[in-house]
C-alpha cells in the first residue's frame, strides 16, 4: 500500500513538473517574440525618424546637387 501512494504522489509530481515546463517554454516564446517585435518596430521607427540629409549620407548622394 505503501509503493501505491508513493507512486500515485510521484505521478502527480510529474504532472505538475510537467505543465509548469510547458508554462516556462509558452513563457519565454512570448518573451522571444517580443523582443524580435521590439526590435523590428525600433529598426522601423529608426528608419522614419531618419532625415534626407542622413539618408543621402547612407546612399553617398549630395543632397546640395
Amino acid at each position: 500500500m505503501l509503493f501505491v501512494a508513493q507512486r500515485e504522489t510521484l505521478i502527480r509530481q510529474l504532472d505538475t513538473n510537467t505543465e509548469e515546463i510547458e508554462s516556462t517554454v509558452q513563457e519565454l516564446d512570448m518573451h522571444e517574440e517580443s523582443e524580435e517585435q521590439n526590435y523590428e518596430l525600433s529598426v522601423l521607427l529608426s528608419l522614419c525618424f531618419c532625415t534626407e540629409e542622413y539618408i543621402s549620407l547612407l546612399l553617398g548622394l549630395s543632397i546640395l546637387g
